[in-house]
């Protein structure tokens, strides 16, 4: 530390004078600033990393929703007759001849079952 009005030398020279007192001091000055330095750089990396497992969770559920959306099946009567690509990754098959033949209600979860039947009965009253 270069004291005001005083060269590097000056400065150095001054310190030594007042012992090990002030280099103890400035030293104590230094790790303090250091742990602080080192404390901020240890948050910025956590906060770094919580958005970075913040950002790749969104990733995941964006393309999950995109899979939802690119999901086409087909039924005829209940039974499912055509299954995409999608639809076969969205339902977790292996193959469409896996899904193909199968009632669309064996994927509708209990509780909407009834609703499936309304939209169902709707849909064909219209034909």
């Amino acid at each position: 530390m270069i004291l005001p009005g005083r060269s590097l030398w000056e400065s150095h020279s001054i310190t030594i004078l007042f012992g090990s007192c002030v280099a103890a001091v400035a030293a104590y000055g230094t790790m303090l600033r250091q742990g602080s330095i080192l404390a901020n750089l240890a948050s910025e990396a956590a906060r770094r990393e919580a958005l970075e497992v913040r950002q790749s969770a969104l990733a995941e559920s964006e393309a999950r929703y995109r899979s939802l959306l690119e999901a086409i099946a087909v039924h005829r009567l209940g039974k499912l007759v055509y299954v995409n690509a999608a639809g076969v990754t969205l339902i977790d098959a292996t193959t469409a001849e896996e899904l193909v033949g199968r009632r669309a209600s064996d994927f509708v979860h209990a509780d909407d079952r009834v609703l499936l039947q309304q939209r169902m009965g709707a849909a064909t009253s219209r034909i």
